[in-house]
């Protein structure tokens, strides 16, 4: 006997179905969800997310780490970031004349060094392109910041205003170039 405080009969497409309440609860939530993920993974009506690739969270992690290390001042590591002959350039929002350009590790750790104090820095909305044999990475970023000159905090703040180049070096990914201030 079919107790129906404990069930619902629902009728589809000319069948009678009897479904324990419990078990309908558990399908409603479940069709629920998968509409939920299926909007997410399809951008249908809801902000488009992706999972990184292993390769693409490696590179975002060594993008992090420039801005971590470079608030803990530790330059040593920060420059193991670098390939060799990695470059940093500095296109002064445009102004060519006022255009910097780093080239090698020791001229990039000495820029870094020269750096006024930074209190806080960080990259974000960061976009990777990786190259079809997966051994090239593009990578553009917003980053915001803060550091002082003479006591004065100074906020900084671009939009994918900066952009690096990496390249896969013996299986691990090098900062080939850097450059930021782009207009």
């Amino acid at each position: 006997m079919i107790d129906r405080k404990k069930t619902y009969a629902l009728k589809i497409r000319g069948w009678m179905l009897m479904i324990d309440r419990k078990k309908l609860s558990m399908l409603i939530i479940q069709v629920v969800v998968s509409a939920i993920v299926a909007g997410l993974v399809s951008g249908f009506g809801v902000p488009y997310i992706t999972a990184l690739t292993s390769q693409e969270k490696k590179i975002r992690s060594i993008i992090e780490q420039e801005a971590k290390l470079m608030l803990e001042g530790n330059i040593e590591e920060l420059i193991s970031l670098f390939d060799e002959d990695a470059f940093i350039r500095d296109v002064a929002g445009g102004n060519t004349e006022k255009e910097i350009i780093w080239h090698g590790k020791y001229r990039i750790a000495e820029r870094y060094r020269n750096q006024p104090e930074f209190i806080y820095l960080k990259h974000e909305a960061i976009e990777i392109t990786i190259s079809s044999d997966k051994t090239y990475a593009r990578v553009s970023a917003d980053t915001i910041g803060i550091y002082k000159v003479n006591g004065i905090e100074v906020k900084i703040s671009s939009n994918q205003g900066e952009k690096w180049t990496l390249k896969k070096i013996n299986g691990k990914w090098k900062i080939t170039s850097f450059t930021y201030n782009l207009p």
